[in-house]
């Protein structure tokens, strides 16, 4: 089993397309004391924001992180 990571500091960015409906999504993230994740999502995304929580949760265990999606 693997360890989640302490800290990181870094930037992603990718495009893609789901059933006819192309995204972007672009995460940044730098070093902090706690997990704090921000998160900026589409109208009618909110649903996700628990699912990618839990998500980045399981990989980052402090870090301030910044979540963009656009549809």
């Amino acid at each position: 089993m693997s360890q989640p990571l302490a800290s990181m500091t870094g930037y992603a960015r990718t495009n893609g397309a789901v059933h006819g409906a192309s995204f972007a999504c672009e995460v940044k993230t730098v070093n902090g004391r706690g997990l704090d994740i921000r998160m900026r999502l589409e109208p009618g995304f909110d649903t996700l924001v628990s699912d990618i929580r839990q998500l980045i949760g399981t990989t980052l265990t402090r870090c301030s992180v910044t979540l963009n999606l656009t549809v």
